[in-house]
């Protein structure tokens, strides 16, 4: 079973957005559901702490895995 963890909605002139965050995938999609891009780590999205391990400023996604590899993903970019 896959858990979300978490669910932002980014606002922008052009187009809503929405970006959820699970452990295995943090991906992106249209607020009418077209997904633009979807990625995974190396390990899990989340850290030993359970701090500082997701946050979105500026139009990017940061996120750290377990390991405590650093991932920067753009909001305004689809693959």
């Amino acid at each position: 079973m896959i858990q979300i963890l978490l669910i932002r909605k980014f606002v922008s002139a052009a187009e809503d957005k929405i970006c959820i965050h699970s452990e295995v995938e943090i991906s992106l999609y249209t607020i009418n559901r077209h997904k633009l891009w979807a990625h995974c780590g190396k390990d899990i999205f989340t850290t030993p702490e359970g701090k500082d391990d997701f946050k979105i400023e500026g139009g990017k996604i940061y996120a750290k895995d377990w390991e405590g590899n650093r991932y920067v993903f753009d909001s305004k970019v689809s693959v």
